[in-house]
């Protein structure tokens, strides 16, 4: 494991984007915290089990890309947060949706590596 938090961040929501597009639910099964929390722009709350079904198994979302601008993060040793700008481009039910978000992550270091504890998502003004 490096240091370095601000690279180390930046791996795992590159592999979180990864793992959207192509919809690996293992690869989100092995990032996300097990008491995970998420709450995205339109105040849904999701755990664990309910993003990876919701995001990645369901097909009722379905990202085609994501990618992040204005990356900032903040270490605080044994956590680590993350704001930044989120540019989705998915489908929901067959309509397609594109947007910036700001997003806040909170980052928890394990023994080996980082894990996605907590999200909250929220559409980027201005």
């Amino acid at each position: 494991m490096t240091t370095n938090a601000t690279d180390d961040v930046r791996r795992l929501l590159a592999a979180k984007a990864d793992a959207l597009v192509t919809r690996a639910a293992s690869t989100l099964e092995e990032i996300l915290d097990p008491l995970f929390v998420y709450v995205n722009a339109r105040g849904q709350r999701f755990d664990k089990r309910t993003y990876i079904e919701s995001f990645c198994i369901s097909g009722r979302v379905i990202f085609k890309s994501q990618a992040f601008a204005d990356v900032d993060v903040q270490d605080f040793g044994s956590f680590a947060v993350a704001t930044m700008t989120v540019l989705d481009f998915f489908e929901v039910r067959g309509e397609p949706v594109s947007g910036a978000f700001r997003s806040l992550c909170v980052f928890r270091r394990a023994e080996a590596a980082w894990l996605w504890s907590a999200g909250h998502t929220a559409i980027a003004q201005g």
